[in-house]
């Protein structure tokens, strides 16, 4: 009889204990979900919930320090990353991933050097375009500059296209040198790229380059392309030039090209009504804009906002609205500048 009555108990025990790992292991993805859409405070305690389960052990600590680390809350995210890298598992893709992260984490830490020794660390495992360019940003940052030189080559040796170019001309900018990161520029120039997008890039490098008719001409030809990003960019230099009616019209005609992300068609738009001093219009398209918009295109919505209400002699709703925008995007230097000056208002 004992015997008998064992049996269903061993097979209740099998059915709990089966269905609370298969929860666990919806947790995880959850809080993999969570980090995807940019929900960094779910996803962080999703992942902490995670390692405590005992679920997946080294991607979890990877997802809870990349969610710290979109918090800006960077020593834990080291900690995190370092643990990640203690367990003995994973391969050389993930471990590369994660010593990446970790040097990016060093770096928004202000210590570039330990960064550039988990570059290195990353480089030793799998060395691509993205770990010389982060290489390269360090040194130029630690001011060594042949160095910094030498692992650009790098990256155009593994990719030499439009995109490299303009990407290690974007790391001369952050260190106001301008002038070097030029050279760059010139010679993406010399490639000779007929698709869609290559005048789209070209039309980008012009424009860097303060040459707009050459700008303008390149993007037109991408547009009658139906290259949806140049649509948007020729939008920009419109606006740039004041010219209204145009940006209008290839922000709606960049929203009816993108049924699916119209987000930064309506901020487009807003700019044009903050351009022409309609501030309630300009906030109607912001909000239009956040209540569809992806994780990338938050950031300049929320800082449009609140430069609106800035503009509307609002101060105290703008000084709300940019302290909030502060706390998510902490390394915007210019918007911290705007920051310090509303406080005086």
């Amino acid at each position: 009889m004992k015997a008998g009555k064992y049996v269903p108990l061993l097979l209740a025990a099998v059915v709990i204990f089966t269905g609370c790992g298969s929860r666990q292991k919806e947790n995880y993805k959850e809080a993999e979900l969570n980090l995807e859409k940019g929900h960094y405070e779910e996803a962080l305690e999703g992942f902490q919930q995670a390692v405590s389960d005992d679920v997946n052990i080294m991607e979890s600590w990877r997802g809870e320090g990349i969610a710290l680390l979109k918090l800006n809350r960077y020593e834990e995210a080291i900690e995190a990353f370092e643990t990640a890298l203690a367990q003995d598992e994973g391969g050389k893709g993930i471990r590369r991933d994660i010593w990446l992260y970790k040097a990016t984490a060093e770096c928004k830490n202000g210590d570039p050097q330990t960064a550039l020794e988990s570059v290195q660390a990353a480089t030793e495992l799998e060395g691509d375009e993205q770990c010389y360019l982060l290489m390269g940003k360090l040194y130029l940052e630690l001011a060594k500059y042949d160095d910094a030189e030498a692992s650009f080559a790098q990256v155009l040796e593994k990719n030499k296209s439009y995109e490299s170019y303009v990407d290690i001309y974007q790391m001369y900018v952050q260190k106001d040198m301008s002038a070097d990161g030029e050279a760059y520029l010139k010679e993406a120039l010399k490639l000779e790229g007929k698709e869609k997008e290559d005048y789209y890039q070209r039309g980008r490098i012009y424009f860097f380059m303060g040459d707009t008719d050459s700008a303008k001409k390149e993007l037109i030809e991408a547009v009658n392309r139906k290259y949806s990003d140049a649509v948007l960019f020729l939008g920009k230099i419109y606006l740039a030039d004041k010219d209204t009616g145009n940006a209008r019209a290839m922000y709606r005609q960049y929203m009816e090209m993108q049924e699916e992300n119209q987000a930064r068609g309506y901020n487009g738009l807003a700019l044009c009504d903050i351009s022409e001093g309609n501030y309630s219009s300009a906030l109607e398209n912001i909000q239009k804009g956040l209540e569809i918009a992806q994780k990338g295109d938050v950031q300049e919505l929320l800082y449009n906002e609140a430069v609106v209400y800035e503009k509307m002699q609002d101060f105290n709703t703008a000084k709300i609205k940019m302290a909030s925008y502060m706390e998510l995007y902490p390394d915007d230097v210019e918007a911290g500048k705007e920051n310090q000056f509303l406080q005086y208002r």
